[in-house]
């Protein structure tokens, strides 16, 4: 919908309604633009896919997988720690491999890529 806003207005201090101009809102200290956290949501989504894991949660009700995957320790800060994947370097480092001639090289390196990426 072109009129609803791409992001989302937390208020802290539980108001039912704002009414107050962009600047207004700027300045009030108990409103927060949620962000979604990229590690926290990744782990959610993995632990929504192993149904023998969620058996074994340690909370209960509704919001026990929100609560098990904000109890896991991360970093939740918008910087980059090094998560990222090895396929990243091993693309091109097979490409020059391939220039090389080596069959040999060439097919361990893509089985391992294979292996890698499933």
């Amino acid at each position: 919908d072109r009129f609803l806003p791409t992001y989302v207005l937390v208020d802290l201090w539980c108001r039912t309604r704002l009414f107050a101009t962009p600047d207004e809102m700027y300045e009030d200290k108990y409103i927060f633009i949620a962000q979604a956290m990229q590690m926290r949501t990744w782990m959610f989504h993995q632990l929504a896919k192993m149904p023998e894991e969620m058996a074994g949660l340690h909370f209960e009700g509704e919001a026990a997988m929100v609560q098990e995957v904000l109890s896991q320790s991360c970093v939740d800060a918008p910087v980059r720690n090094g998560a990222w994947s090895p396929i990243i370097s091993m693309i091109p480092m097979l490409l020059f491999l391939a220039l090389t001639g080596d069959q040999i090289l060439t097919a361990t390196a893509l089985i391992v890529l294979a292996l890698m990426t499933y």
